[in-house]
């Protein structure tokens, strides 16, 4: 029997696992159990003979929450021999962060040092992992299959394989037999993976010189289990540093108008043998319109034979990115007008509909039952189309609407999912310090960490290090951040300003203006925490305190190593997207 065991944070590797392991295990005449990694136990793990591992990485290069118990049991020094256990690893993440697909690299390596073969080579894939990451598991399975024959005495047992199947090698052709059977449709089930629903009960602008840079402030009362206490009575299971993402619907007029550019009745019946759902709903609630993988683009080439579509794909990454950036599926619809298609064509070539995650800007000390978000409305224009996000844009149009209401605070369901961040806590220690360098609704954590440190009476100093465009309109939650520096909650703040009369400031510029002062507090023992863009604010804050620490140091080298070691302390924490 071979395991496919998988840990993913999203449902995008369960819902690869779960589409492709079956016919392509039924093709090799194999038996297959899918499973997540936390619903095998360690005693369990060490009995087995094939699996194949599909595993997700999160935060800073850290295995998803749910599976960090047999993590820490394979980690631990006590950890069983697992000699017998053949298997291969397939690590999913994303270039943007500097972690990249670490959780899977490392459960990869854990298993050969405790004595398992690797039958199947590590792979990585980025954010398009559809295509290679189908190709990796239907190889590794025929792989399994071939050394299943060579163990039962038939066929010599194959040799580890699993060429790397990523975007530079798009023509390898599968080591395993060509012919597998199609995939059978499988209606994705978003709303499954969420815990339950929450009422936006409150949702306001708080800047609105400027339509383009709308940044909102949201209330929402949680469901009863995100808001009920632990079996110990130790509150409920969300805590500050923590993300809640929201399962919004797609706009309804996205879906109209791609159901109308593809002549798609919107009554017409999608079935796959268990879910019967109208393509209107399909579209609505189960489908992914926005974030469109390579794979979306290749089988519109396929079927089309579009020579710019080619020539895209076979284009550098970066160009597709390029391309890619700012298009949902009607922009592409618009660009290959010949395309057509119906809706179950739809239901295989589009991701499940994605949640948006948003850090959670407030304290369960000071409600356990609401949480407080600050979301930054997603807005521009394209080819003469206006074009918001998916949850962002919902929450707006409900902002906008509010006048409209007689008690002027329209309220709406939304289904949410928590989404644990252990890695991105408050310090135990009350008594510690800590720094936090957040531009934009890079704040919104920090908020609930001084509303947290307010209500627990911390006695450890807080230094917050802002990013915005001018004081005067956008720094958000400014009365507040004034209420805690006068009670001592906030020990300092700082604000680096990009629009600023006296010249741009960012806040690696405040870092090395600042950099005695700060190298003083992290090297006493303060905690560093970053939140915000991880494509270019984080690097550069990276590189600003490798900079502040060479100089106070006196070399590059011992900066270096410096900032290396609050990473082994935990000492140097970051939340970026």
């Amino acid at each position: 029997m071979l395991h496919v065991l998988y840990a993913s944070e999203t449902g995008n590797g369960e819902e690869l696992v779960e589409r492709v392991a079956p016919p392509a295990a039924r093709a090799a005449g194999i038996g297959v159990r899918v499973r997540e990694i936390d619903a095998v136990s360690l005693e369990e793990l060490a009995q087995m003979r094939w699996a194949l591992f599909v595993v997700s990485t999160t935060g800073q290069g850290d295995v998803p929450y749910d599976v960090g118990e047999l993590w820490d049991a394979l980690i631990a020094a006590d950890a069983p021999e697992l000699d017998q256990l053949r298997f291969g690893v397939l690590a999913l993440g994303d270039r943007v962060y500097a972690d990249f697909c670490q959780a899977g690299i490392e459960f990869d390596d854990r298993l050969a040092e405790l004595g398992a073969q690797r039958l199947v080579e590590l792979v990585t894939c980025d954010y398009d992992y559809e295509t290679p990451a189908s190709r990796w598991l239907r190889e590794g399975i025929d792989a399994v299959a071939r050394d299943m024959a060579g163990a039962a005495g038939g066929a010599d047992a194959g040799e580890p394989t699993g060429a790397d199947p990523g975007p530079s090698d798009p023509g390898s052709a599968p080591a395993g037999p060509q012919d597998v059977e199609p995939e059978p449709l499988r209606i994705p089930d978003p709303a499954a993976r969420t815990d339950g629903t929450a009422i936006v009960e409150d949702v306001r602008v708080l800047t609105d010189r400027d339509p383009d840079r709308e940044i909102l402030h949201c209330t929402l009362a949680l469901p009863p289990a995100l808001a009920a206490a632990g079996p110990d009575g130790d509150g409920p299971p969300w805590r500050v540093g923590d993300s809640l993402d929201l399962l919004e619907p797609n706009d309804p007029r996205l879906v109209a108008a791609v159901l109308d550019r593809l002549r798609i009745d919107p009554d017409q019946v999608v079935e796959d043998g268990t879910t019967s759902i109208s393509a209107a709903r399909l579209l609505t609630e189960r489908l992914e319109l926005r974030q469109l993988p390579r794979s979306l683009v290749e089988a519109i080439q396929e079927r089309t034979g579009d020579d710019a579509l080619g020539r895209l794909l076979a284009a550098r990454a970066t160009d597709f990115e390029r391309w890619r950036w700012g298009r949902d599926l009607l922009s592409v619809l618009e660009d290959v007008p010949q395309l057509e298609a119906d809706a179950e064509d739809l239901a295989r070539w589009l991701r499940p509909l994605q949640t948006r995650a948003y850090s959670i800007a407030s304290s369960p000390r000071v409600d356990a039952g609401r949480v407080d978000l600050t979301v930054r409305t997603l807005r521009y224009e394209r080819a003469g189309r206006i074009l918001e996000g998916t949850a962002s844009g919902a929450l707006s149009r409900l902002a906008r609407s509010a006048g409209e209401e007689p008690d002027g605070n329209p309220s709406r369901e939304v289904l949410v999912r928590h989404r644990p961040a252990p890695g991105f806590r408050l310090p135990d220690d009350s008594s510690a310090d800590l720094v936090m360098i957040g531009p934009g609704v890079g704040v919104a954590p920090f908020r609930g960490y001084l509303q947290e440190r307010s209500a627990r009476g911390d006695t450890g100093r807080s230094w917050l290090l802002c990013g915005i465009r001018e004081r005067t309109t956008d720094l958000l939650y400014a009365r507040e951040l004034e209420a805690w520096r006068d009670e001592g909650v906030l020990t300092r703040l700082d604000v680096a300003e990009s629009r600023a009369a006296d010249g741009a400031e960012y806040v690696q510029h405040t870092m090395d203006r600042l950099g005695p002062e700060l190298f003083a507090w992290i090297d006493g023992g303060a905690h560093l925490h970053v939140c915000g863009d991880a494509r270019e604010m984080a690097p550069a804050v990276r590189l600003a305190l490798r900079a502040v620490a060479s100089r106070e140091l006196g070399s590059p080298e011992r900066g270096a190593a410096w900032v290396a070691r609050l990473q082994a302390e935990h000492r140097y924490r970051e939340d970026v997207y």
